[in-house]
């Protein structure tokens, strides 16, 4: 869990099995064990937590960058993902943080 928290290279379910030497089924039986939720949930959370940073620092970036940089390979899918958990688009959200009408804390 430290390492899909604080490491930001890891960004795909394979970066972990191969960053542990891990099988796929392992890792998903350990995750759902010790954790309760799957490794790729986790990954998404971390991934979307740090893209909903971003708006505060980076405010000219496109989005499609930023999403193949957090390990995205379709930017709707990004998109998507990021409205789910966020409860807006991630324009939207950044207009809000540069208006100062949400936390910008992640």
């Amino acid at each position: 869990m430290a390492a899909l928290l604080h490491d930001r290279t890891i960004t795909r379910f394979d970066d972990v099995t191969a960053r542990f030497g891990l099988a796929p089924r392992t890792l998903q039986l350990l995750f759902r064990r010790y954790v309760a939720v799957s490794s790729k949930w986790v990954l998404r959370r971390c991934r979307l937590h740090e893209a909903a940073a971003r708006p505060a620092a980076e405010h000219d970036r496109p989005w499609a960058e930023v999403a193949a940089e957090l390990g995205y390979f379709d930017p709707s899918h990004f998109i998507r993902d990021f409205a789910a958990a966020i409860g807006m688009t991630p324009a939207a959200y950044a207009q809000a943080c540069r208006r100062r009408e949400v936390l910008l804390s992640a």
